[in-house]
């Protein structure tokens, strides 16, 4: 059998029960059997159960728990030593009391909540963004915010500097690592940093694109291609040409094509805008070099000039007196003409 020491500190009393155990993985016959061995008269325990005992009452086994709520699926029998009990108001377990099985106290710990699960924002994140050191001379700190919404990706930029006319930034879409160098004789390129928020910044995911669409447009943004499309964690490599393609559209051509020959029902469900507005997937990649160009030459969002909406009112008007009066003498007449009807019948 394979034994192991172990400092086992279990539970989330202060302080907590710290026990020195010695664990033994279960034997070939254990698992036949379907059962782990008590020590005395304490019965059987069945695998992947515990044993509850309360520090103050030492001899009383108050409820079974499962042993996969501690994350400990290994754990068959657990031998406790008498030496090595530190409880406050707790005294020594006797040897010949001990359980083979894990002697826990408390309750599992709760899970610890993260900003992303709650939406919250991350300040311990964003006062690394902003804070300055103080050789800097109060030098503004600058984000570039990404914001994702369900249809669009918003990043919001000033051209108060015009720093646009003087770093052009890489105008053929290569898909390689592009920084932009200062031009002698000119203001420094602008530099910011990526605010991704509560993003999860995994390879391939979009706020990586907003960085690389910034950065080619002329920003300096520090960053590595570690977070783009085509780099290979296990050979440390980039493919430049498969980040061309996720820029260019191509992994939704490719797609496309793929639906269109397998599921056409589904191909019509998904591309339905695209079909509507006559977007084939030979189109894509022409379709996004004009969208680029378009940019380059106005770059300045205009604003869409709001509709007037006459808003419709369901609610019934008030009716002015003689209305009421005129609906009042209506009511007569129909219940005169009601009484009319019934005597005559």
């Amino acid at each position: 059998m394979f034994v192991t020491k172990q400092l086992l500190s279990i539970g989330n009393r202060k302080p907590p029960i710290i026990l020195l155990a010695t664990v033994y993985r279960p034997s070939p016959w254990e698992y036949q059997q379907g059962v782990l061995g008590l020590s005395g008269t304490e019965g059987l325990l069945p695998p992947g159960e515990v044993r509850h005992r309360s520090s103050r009452q030492q001899g009383t086994v108050q409820r079974t728990r499962r042993a996969g709520a501690l994350s400990l699926p290994h754990v068959a029998r657990v031998i406790v030593s008498a030496t090595y009990c530190a409880c406050a108001g707790a005294k020594a377990f006797s040897p010949r009391r001990a359980v083979l099985g894990l002697l826990v106290c408390g309750e599992p710990r709760t899970p610890v909540s993260v900003p992303q699960d709650e939406g919250k924002t991350d300040y311990y994140a964003r006062k690394r963004l902003v804070i300055q050191d103080k050789n800097k001379y109060n030098t503004p700190k600058y984000r570039m915010i990404v914001r994702v919404t369900n249809r669009d990706i918003i990043c919001q930029l000033l051209n108060r500097f015009g720093m646009d006319k003087i770093y052009e930034g890489q105008v053929e879409v290569t898909g390689d690592e592009y920084n932009v160098e200062s031009i002698d004789g000119q203001p420094g390129a602008f530099t910011c940093y990526l605010d991704a928020g509560l993003a999860r910044t995994t390879t391939g995911n979009k706020v990586f694109g907003a960085l690389k669409g910034a950065v080619d447009g002329g920003l300096s943004i520090p960053h590595s291609t570690k977070r783009f499309p085509g780099y290979d964690s296990e050979s440390k490599e980039f493919n430049a040409e498969v980040h061309r393609k996720h820029i260019m559209g191509q992994n939704v051509a490719d797609y496309m094509r793929y639906l269109m020959e397998e599921d056409e029902d589904a191909y019509k469900k998904q591309f339905s805008q695209y079909i509507k507005n006559n977007v084939t997937p030979d189109m894509m990649e022409e379709m996004y070099k004009k969208a680029h160009a378009a940019i380059r030459e106005n770059p300045v969002y205009e604003k869409k000039p709001k509709k007037e909406v006459k808003k419709k009112r369901w609610n019934r008007p008030k009716m002015s007196l003689a209305q009421k009066k005129d609906r009042v003498a209506q009511k007569k007449a129909s219940f005169l003409r009601a009484q009319e009807r019934a005597a005559e019948s």
